[in-house]
């Protein structure tokens, strides 16, 4: 006789009933109705949030004729180099952006007085009319 056959049958354990349920099932019935009234409270702020239509901003002239440009550009395709192409779109942001952002800006008045700079000597000082110095 083998030491298997003196081994005793399984014991299946019970079924698992129904009720009463696990700790878990009654916490989430006690938050459920909770956030159901929060969702309901709370549904005045998403309902309220209209979309804002806005209308389509005009293009800049000085933009509509970058782009024009960049359009005429002869685009290297097919493994064509392409270092012409990209100079050329590097002059032509470099011209968008100087126009845009001009060379020499108005220094900020607070940041000339920080510094201990008279207003009258800052580099492209637009006359003041407020200002006696003119």
């Amino acid at each position: 006789m083998s030491s298997l056959d003196q081994l005793q049958p399984l014991i299946s354990p019970p079924p698992i009933e129904f009720w009463p349920p696990a700790p878990g099932w009654w916490l989430l019935l006690l938050l459920l109705p909770l956030v159901g009234f929060g969702l309901w409270k709370a549904r005045r702020f998403f309902l309220n949030k209209r979309p804002i239509v806005r209308a389509e901003q005009p293009l800049d002239p000085v933009r509509l004729a970058a782009l024009a440009e960049l359009a005429r550009m002869p685009k290297p395709y097919d493994g064509a180099p392409a270092g012409a192409w990209l100079q050329q779109l590097n002059g032509l942001l470099k011209r968008l952006c100087r126009n845009h952002y001009p060379l020499q800006p108005e220094p900020h008045p607070q940041w000339a007085q920080m510094a201990g700079i008279p207003r009258q000597s800052l580099p492209g000082r637009r006359p003041d009319p407020l200002d006696g110095t003119g």
